[in-house]
């Protein structure tokens, strides 16, 4: 089924679930952090709307491809060699636990994620601080 075909409610759930796919999140709350949200209240109200804010998603997740996000065409980042370790690791996956090297390979990625991290609350604190000297 093609995303035109969706609802909108379903195409907002669609890229949530990306977003949480892309970064490793399990819940809206956690998508909601990510997002610099305090609850979910913004989350239900897109899903409510059916209608995501994109401003807000690009600005905090720049390294996910919108493509990917409303279609699920990958590549998933923006940044090559980041997906490429997500690649590498999902292949790597399985029923037994990770391995040695899975754990390697997520430890390098999440590091990867906590450095985009940091330049999102980087932004935000930038964001801030303006907003204040407007007041």
């Amino acid at each position: 089924m093609s995303n035109k075909n969706l609802k909108k409610s379903e195409n907002v759930e669609k890229i949530l679930e990306r977003l949480k796919k892309a970064y490793g999140l399990q819940t809206d709350q956690d998508v909601a952090s990510l997002l610099g949200y305090k609850s979910t209240g913004t989350i239900s109200n897109w899903k409510e709307r059916g209608k995501v804010n994109w401003n807000r998603i690009e600005s905090y997740c720049e390294n996910v491809r919108k493509d990917y996000l409303t279609t699920g065409e990958r590549p998933m980042f923006k940044n090559p060699s980041m997906e490429e370790k997500v690649t590498e690791y999902e292949s790597l996956r399985s029923d037994s636990g990770p391995s040695d090297t899975e754990r390697d390979l997520l430890i390098e990625f999440l590091r990867d994620q906590a450095e985009s991290l940091s330049e999102g609350l980087r932004r935000l604190s930038e964001l801030e601080r303006k907003e204040k000297k407007d007041d």
